[in-house]
């Protein structure tokens, strides 16, 4: 761990004494193309439909992801992003979840939303750069619209929602940059 030089409030983030580089996990996201989704999944008008969350101890943030926007490979909706490594990380107490709001079909029905999937991320350990880890199905899933708040407080919820029928993989891979807090 060291701070960063360029933070007025002396974040600290994961840091390769080797290099001299900041460490970040790159991650992808993906989904059977099979998988419907709200069309289009990403506008002006509605903003984000898929939603992903870097959960660490006691907080929820937005995940680093580089489009809402996914792209079409082998059959799969890919998204991609990276967030800067932190003590959470070398702690394994790291996590990703990622839900998807569907458009309000009424003014009773509410913003329904698909099942908060997430992703326990082990410790950083001895885990070379530049190496991607298998593909990983959600080790826990939650009811979408709030998930993540019980997430963060550690709250048993109602129920726990069925796997869906594709679900999401995620996948990692540590790589160095000079600048922490930048998407490398």
């Amino acid at each position: 761990m060291a701070t960063d030089p360029g933070s007025r409030y002396s974040f600290k983030y994961v840091y390769d004494k080797v290099s001299g580089q900041w460490i970040y996990r790159e991650f992808e996201l993906r989904v059977d193309t099979a998988r419907p989704l709200p069309d289009p999944i990403s506008d002006a008008e509605q903003g984000d439909r898929l939603s992903l969350q870097l959960f660490r101890p006691g907080s929820a943030q937005t995940g680093g992801l580089r489009s809402g926007t996914p792209v079409i490979e082998g059959g799969y909706r890919i998204w991609r992003g990276a967030d800067v490594a932190d003590k959470s990380d070398l702690e394994g107490q790291a996590a990703y979840g990622v839900t998807v709001s569907w458009p309000v079909v009424d003014d009773t029905s509410g913003a329904p939303h698909d099942a908060l999937e997430i992703f326990q991320l082990p410790p950083l350990g001895d885990t070379e750069p530049g190496i991607w880890s298998e593909w990983a199905t959600a080790a826990k899933l939650r009811e979408g619209g709030f998930g993540w708040w019980e997430e963060v407080h550690g709250r048993q919820g109602d129920s726990v929602p069925a796997p869906p029928r594709y679900p999401f993989e995620f996948r990692w891979k540590l790589v160095l940059d000079e600048v922490p807090g930048r998407i490398p």
